[in-house]
């Protein structure tokens, strides 16, 4: 793994620690494509992420973090992803979290603490590195299968 213009990045095939709490192996593209081995992340999403484990004091599972091209047209494909254009996830400025010992609404609240820019589905948080609208607002938005607004 090397650290470089404000990015992790690593072989898919690695293993190691990117922060006391997330290793390489949570956040590396979920695809099955052979030439999918360049893994990038960013380091602001990273600490961000540790900072909110930390508050939580819960273990954090990442769901999905970088993902690749290939892998992000297959989803979208299959009708699991709505990104237009080129996806945080794969920009290694997002992930998708949940805790397996919150439910989402109580994991809300944390997260609106340290990212402006989150989704909400039933079962997992999509946290992204996109700043605040340009009114002031934070770009917060609830997927279909969300729990609700609350």
């Amino acid at each position: 793994m090397e650290i470089k213009d404000g990015y992790y990045k690593w072989n898919k095939n690695e293993k190691g620690n990117l922060s006391p709490h997330f290793g390489m192996k949570e956040f590396a593209c979920q695809c099955k494509n052979e030439d999918c081995l360049e893994q990038s992340l960013s380091l602001s999403l990273i600490n961000k992420l540790e900072l909110l484990r930390t508050i939580v004091n819960k273990p954090i599972r990442v769901n999905s973090g970088y993902r690749c091209h290939k892998h992000q047209l297959a989803l979208a494909a299959g009708g699991k992803e709505t990104a237009v254009g080129i996806s945080t996830h794969e920009l290694g400025h997002a992930a998708d979290i949940s805790c397996p010992e919150l439910i989402i609404q109580d994991l809300t609240p944390f997260v609106d603490k340290f990212f402006d820019s989150y989704g909400v589905a039933w079962n997992f948080i999509h946290c992204d590195l996109r700043p605040k609208r340009a009114n002031g607002s934070k770009r917060i938005w609830y997927y279909s299968s969300a729990p609700g607004k609350f």
